[in-house]
């Protein structure tokens, strides 16, 4: 080999040993760094003052508020009974259809045929919109779609999707809905 040759390879490993050398040397430096600010941290949690080690521990399995709310602004209050925060149990979900049947003939002079419903767990309970000037109820899905086999007049189950929203009825001048886009549709349109 000529010394040419002999002094690339040497420069090459010598640039590769000083490589590998700084790699190394920034690694450490990251890990030492991170190792520090470690230890500072552990060290301020053994400087916590005596009143603040007196306060009980957080609930690890509780519910908590995670935004300042001005109670004072709020005007009604509602419960939110959408599954978020809990799983309801089946005598919950009876219990609560009842008190509103109640609720309805006592408060506010529903018929008192209305005592007489039966709470029926496979109807739709979420994710349901009510057209008012139809009296249909209609199973929305997360993107506002009717659902398959979704639309109901008062118990009864439609036997298609289609649903009459506006007009007088079929072949005379009604509106049919598409299924998809219907609140989009009817924000449009200004219907509640």
């Amino acid at each position: 080999m000529s010394s040419t040759v002999l002094g690339v390879e040497a420069a090459r490993r010598w640039f590769t040993d000083q490589t590998s050398s700084r790699s190394a040397a920034i690694i450490t430096n990251e890990i030492e760094k991170i190792r520090i600010e470690f230890e500072g941290a552990k060290q301020s949690f053994g400087n916590i003052p005596a009143a603040l080690r007196k306060m009980p521990k957080m609930n690890p399995e509780g519910i908590y508020v995670n935004k300042n709310l001005r109670l004072d602004k709020i005007q009604v209050y509602g419960f939110d009974y959408d599954y978020t925060l809990a799983h309801y149990s089946k005598n919950l979900q009876s219990l609560t259809y009842d008190l509103a049947k109640k609720f309805l003939v006592r408060e506010l002079k529903y018929p008192e045929s209305c005592l007489q419903f039966e709470y029926d767990p496979s109807f739709p309970i979420r994710g349901l919109y009510f057209d008012k000037m139809k009296g249909c109820l209609l199973k929305l899905d997360f993107f506002g779609s009717i659902e398959p086999d979704g639309c109901f007049l008062g118990r009864q189950k439609m036997l298609r999707i289609m649903t009459v929203l506006i007009g007088e009825g079929i072949g005379s001048g009604c509106r049919v809905w598409r299924t998809r886009g219907l609140m989009q549709e009817l924000a449009r349109e200004g219907i509640d």
